[in-house]
């Protein structure tokens, strides 16, 4: 690695960790962020290009350096395999005690966040921290740090034993509750918490695990008021949570916003967010400019830049 890598990010004991795959403009767009936020103290900043082709990148800042990934991943579970494939290439390059797993799109929006949260970790102990996976995806694990924003401590848990890769195809009851023949309440019940998707082992290996301690950025979810919702709240106290449509634990989300207010049309286009010590924290868009009828992804980066303009303007330089 160059030594002025090392250099730029001397000031830090982490190095963050993203996959990047045909999003080349909303991971550019996250350094705007990642270096404003931070004041320019920004740690070394991996990414592996998974690209099918590799990506065409301009001149990089001196703290970020683009890697080759890997093969994409044929067959079972192949999208979230290449993801997670690419995850454990880059921890192979992670010289620092601790990494930060970072999506592309998930844009932090806190002031010093980086030195803040390695204090934070320090001082708590923590061996992992993150975002969770939000509650809209009611077939993913729940209170437990998702890979879209991952904080390890690689000195409690080593980075050479972290396994991402999913279990999807493999799990048969996976396979059965799919069968479209099955009523859909019946099906998205059983789906609840189900899915092995990327980080699944890694949650699997340390939910139970007291040693381990943890924790979580709170998103913002507010419960539609279903006849869904309101029976579960009824049968909160015998109703299994595998069997919920809606996490138990309300404590781990909360009704605050920033986005419907200050910028709506993200809002309304489903970005997530989450708050840290009740104060907001970063969005997710989760690319859902390829899940929403009439969006596009230069929509949503249009969105950004008027997202980063908005809030760069309360931590100025």
């Amino acid at each position: 690695m160059p030594g002025d890598l090392h250099e730029a990010g001397a000031s830090h004991n982490v190095t963050i960790v993203s996959v990047a795959f045909d999003n080349a403009a909303l991971l550019l767009q996250n350094t705007a962020f990642v270096e404003h936020f931070n004041r320019g103290d920004v740690p070394r900043w991996i990414v592996v290009d998974n690209s099918p082709q590799p990506l065409s990148w301009p001149e990089l800042p001196p703290w970020m350096e683009v890697i080759g990934g890997v093969t994409a991943a044929y067959g079972r579970d192949r999208g979230s395999l290449h993801h997670a494939l690419g995850l454990e290439e880059g921890l192979k390059h992670v010289r620092t005690r601790q990494v930060l797993l970072m999506d592309a799109d998930f844009y932090v929006i806190r002031k010093l966040w980086i030195a803040a949260l390695e204090q934070h970790i320090r001082q708590r102990r923590l061996a992992l921290f993150g975002s969770v996976w939000h509650p809209a995806w009611y077939y993913q694990y729940r209170y437990f740090p998702s890979v879209n924003f991952m904080w390890i401590d690689g000195e409690q848990l080593p980075l050479d034993s972290i396994d991402m890769k999913p279990r999807i195809q493999s799990d048969l009851w996976w396979r059965l509750i799919n069968d479209e023949r099955l009523p859909v309440p019946f099906r998205k019940t059983l789906k609840a918490t189900r899915i092995r998707d990327t980080g699944w082992p890694l949650y699997r290996r340390y939910r139970h695990n007291r040693a381990i301690a943890r924790e979580c950025l709170i998103p913002h979810f507010v419960p539609n008021g279903s006849l869904r919702y309101r029976l579960e709240v009824t049968l909160r106290r015998v109703l299994p949570e595998c069997l919920c449509l809606y996490p138990k634990d309300e404590s781990h989300q909360t009704a605050q916003t920033i986005l419907k207010e200050n910028l709506p049309e993200a809002y309304a286009a489903g970005w997530e967010e989450f708050f840290w010590r009740g104060e907001p924290f970063a969005f997710h868009l989760r690319q859902v400019g390829r899940r929403m009828q009439g969006r596009s992804t230069e929509m949503d980066l249009a969105s950004v830049a008027r997202a980063f303009d908005r809030y760069r303007r309360e931590v100025p330089e």
